[in-house]
């Protein structure tokens, strides 16, 4: 999940922006405290506590009462990664607070919607990394906690991110964008991102469609058993059109699989996908039909 740019918020912490600016301070607190997950160093647990409470102190600090000014780029992301954070500790609940949070903020300054023609830099691909990262985690906590999605895709039309490694994009951003993504570029890590995030869209529709109340069908013209096994027929079509459209860096061949965070990133996608038929395909719409 590409929330942050990487080389540009390393260069923000030598430079001490963490000292004057309390949201990228903020940020920069959840960051250590996600990180934290993956560090057996005992400084990052509490005194006389477990590994459980890796990241503990560094969460504890942030402050996140509401602000009278217009949230800034470093907020937004501090409030995805705190929600990544609190999925992992005793009191989950507390992630779709913050979930929300992050999201209402996007609302506000409009960052779900398309930019205008042209119009490209890049703060503005960190805006659509956070608006995806988001939404990318609102499918994963809102069937844990059986909530429903705030993000719909007839709402929402912002751009993908580009398929551009960190490293190219901090360098050569203005080069990078005007190329197109699939000539003379080396394959880019985040094109699993934006693969997943593709899956994350329908299977947010199919569930919004195939689980709705018996209202919202009735409101949207979703109840005729017609219309359920055509509504079926269309995700298999749609997950079919996604096979397809997945670069050849992240497919899946048992035979000859990708090498390094690749084969990660493949596997993620080929669990994912299969996932999604299954859940569609166990619907009790489906089985009330076989």
């Amino acid at each position: 999940m590409p929330v942050l740019h990487r080389p540009s918020f390393e260069r923000s912490v030598r430079e001490g922006l963490h000292l004057t600016d309390m949201q990228f301070g903020g940020l920069l607190l959840s960051v250590l405290a996600v990180a934290s997950w993956y560090s057996k160093d005992p400084r990052v647990f509490v005194d006389g506590d477990t590994s459980l409470s890796a990241g503990w102190l560094f969460y504890k600090q942030i402050w996140t009462s509401p602000k009278k000014f217009e949230p800034t780029i470093s907020e937004v992301q501090m409030y995805c990664l705190l929600t990544l954070y609190t999925c992992g500790v005793s009191g989950p609940q507390v992630s779709w607070m913050y979930l929300a949070i992050g999201i209402c903020c996007l609302r506000q300054l409009g960052e779900y919607r398309r930019k205008p023609e042209g119009h490209m830099d890049p703060e503005d691909e960190l805006w659509k990394r956070a608006f995806w990262s988001f939404a990318a985690l609102e499918r994963m906590v809102c069937p844990c906690f059986g909530r429903r999605l705030g993000l719909h895709v007839e709402e929402c039309d912002v751009e993908p991110p580009l398929e551009v490694d960190d490293e190219c994009w901090d360098q050569e951003f203005a080069l990078c964008a005007e190329k197109d993504p699939t000539e003379n570029r080396k394959p880019s890590q985040v094109s699993f991102f934006v693969c997943d995030s593709r899956l994350g869209e329908i299977w947010g529709d199919a569930t919004r469609r195939l689980y709705a109340s018996k209202k919202a069908k009735t409101l949207m013209g979703w109840e005729s058993l017609d219309w359920e096994q055509r509504t079926v027929a269309d995700f298999d079509s749609i997950m079919n059109d996604f096979l397809d459209s997945i670069p050849t860096h992240l497919r899946w061949d048992p035979d000859s699989p990708p090498q390094g965070t690749f084969f990660d990133q493949s596997a993620i996608l080929h669990v994912t996908y299969n996932y999604i038929l299954i859940a569609v395909g166990t619907n009790p719409v489906c089985l009330a039909t076989c």
